[in-house]
């Protein structure tokens, strides 16, 4: 493990950035957060997703097709070959794991068993990952259901589609099609609305009981949501456009609320537990706290590196900021000090997952995952 993973425990020394640059003061990573690895075990030469977790299991998605299910001890539970190449980033609900291959096939899985439950070719490719949530609609299916399940899958295809399956038949409920152009955001799911943009740059908005649209969006011509992610505080959603600009928007309305004009966000924005506070980093490598409402700038810490543009998101825990960067974890504590929680030896962090109050899943891009927990304050 020590060749893997080493946790700094050294004080970084402050240092000051030239005058070049506005002799602004930049204070590098401080009095490192000493952190317990519970687990620090290869899962994957490569892998296609962020690995998931549910109830001390580590399912892992491999870029050849197979699918791993590891406890936390680092023992191998199950594998299942999908004997294809993973498209898009999996789900987890009740009780099983939905999965997309390039070959445009839906394969579900038995999460206790590792054994294959439903498998269906799509008639267009997976272009999106995919989302879960409860059907509220009120469409009837063909095929009779056996379990209480009520979750649904949706995703984006490359011909334009948004599809709406039941996670356990894999009947549709419904198909959406946009004019043109393949569906390029990840979907997000809220207060029965479902949020995705295309090859158009609108930000489209669809009712997720019957796939009718109800809004679509962007602020002029050029504007391009494309590529955006998305968060929402249930009332608003937030994303960045292209040109890095900071939006707001209402739900219900589909108009712009507010714009953040003076600053270049990269896309993975965070939001704080209580919604309140959006998590922003910069092309300018500073980390900004956001009022969610107003986009009035609350707090700006300049960071030590810059940061790596496929960053993740940020996540807030317990009143600290945790976030990936390169191949550093870091956590901005409640003074808006950055610390070093853990270095890897190994390519950049792909992803953190917060799986329990202090417990954290973080994954490198060459298939490596570390479980830790942090310091308690």
């Amino acid at each position: 493990m020590k060749q893997f993973v080493r946790i700094l425990l050294t004080v970084l020394m402050v240092t000051t950035i030239s005058a070049q640059k506005k002799k602004e003061k930049v204070v590098p990573p401080s009095k490192p957060i000493i952190s317990e690895i519970v687990l620090s075990v290869m899962v994957d030469t490569a892998l296609a997703a962020a690995p998931l977790y549910s109830n001390g299991m580590i399912y892992s998605v491999g870029k050849s097709g197979i699918i791993s299910c590891i406890d936390t001890t680092g023992i191998v539970k199950w594998k299942y070959a999908t004997e294809s190449k993973i498209a898009a980033q999996p789900i987890l609900a009740d009780d099983m794991l939905a999965v997309g291959t390039s070959d445009s096939d839906l394969i579900t899985i038995d999460i206790k068993n590792g054994r294959g439950f439903q498998s269906i070719g799509l008639d267009d490719s997976i272009s999106t990952n995919l989302i879960s949530f409860d059907y509220a609609g009120d469409k009837e299916l063909m095929m009779p259901k056996y379990l209480d399940s009520k979750a649904a899958i949706v995703f984006g295809t490359k011909n334009g589609q948004i599809k709406c399956l039941d996670l356990e038949t894999l009947q549709e409920y419904w198909s959406y099609s946009i004019m043109k152009g393949k569906i390029t955001s990840q979907p997000l799911y809220t207060n029965n609305k479902i949020f995705f943009s295309s090859h158009d740059g609108f930000l489209n908005c669809i009712d997720s009981r019957n796939g009718l649209l109800l809004w679509r969006w962007k602020e002029t011509a050029e504007t391009d949501f494309s590529s955006s992610q998305f968060i929402t505080d249930g009332k608003r959603i937030y994303l960045v456009s292209s040109d890095n600009f900071l939006y707001s928007i209402d739900i219900l309305l589909g108009k712009l609320i507010w714009k953040a004009k003076d600053i270049k966000a990269l896309p993975s924005i965070g939001i704080s537990v209580d919604k309140k506070k959006l998590l922003v980093k910069t092309l300018e490598n500073r980390f900004l706290i956001l009022d969610s409402e107003t986009g009035k700038k609350l707090k700006e810490l300049k960071l030590s590196e810059p940061f790596d543009l496929d960053s993740t998101t940020p996540i807030d825990s317990d009143n600290k900021i945790i976030f990936t960067n390169n191949k550093k974890i870091l956590l901005i504590d409640e003074k808006f000090n950055e610390h070093l929680i853990l270095e890897t030896e190994r390519a950049a962090f792909s992803s953190i997952l917060q799986i329990d109050q202090n417990k954290f899943l973080a994954a490198t891009k060459d298939g490596f995952a570390i479980v830790f927990k942090l310091r308690q304050s």
